[in-house]
């Protein structure tokens, strides 16, 4: 993956997860090695520093040429923040 689409794919995941107001919020019954509760905002951490998951968009973009680095960030990440249940104002 090129520097650039690294970027463009941390930058996208990055505001997503800005935009979760839970994003702070421990996940119940999913902690780390030492025990720490996990959170979304540290998955994406931890996602995005392996090359692994960048190797990954990379295979799939080869396997479905239709498919593109834009519209993956579209759908997985230009969302709105999730609503949170209940009643509204």
């Amino acid at each position: 993956m090129k520097p650039e689409d690294k970027k463009k794919l941390q930058d996208a995941w990055k505001k997503a997860v800005d935009r979760n107001p839970d994003a702070d919020k421990p996940i119940e019954g999913l902690v780390d090695r030492d025990g720490t509760p996990v959170t979304p905002r540290k998955i994406m951490e931890v996602t995005l520093a392996s090359e692994d998951f960048y190797k990954g968009i990379d295979e799939f973009l080869e396997k479905n040429p239709k498919a593109t680095l834009d519209h993956i960030i579209k759908v997985s990440f230009d969302k709105p923040a999730p609503k949170k249940p209940g009643p509204r104002p």
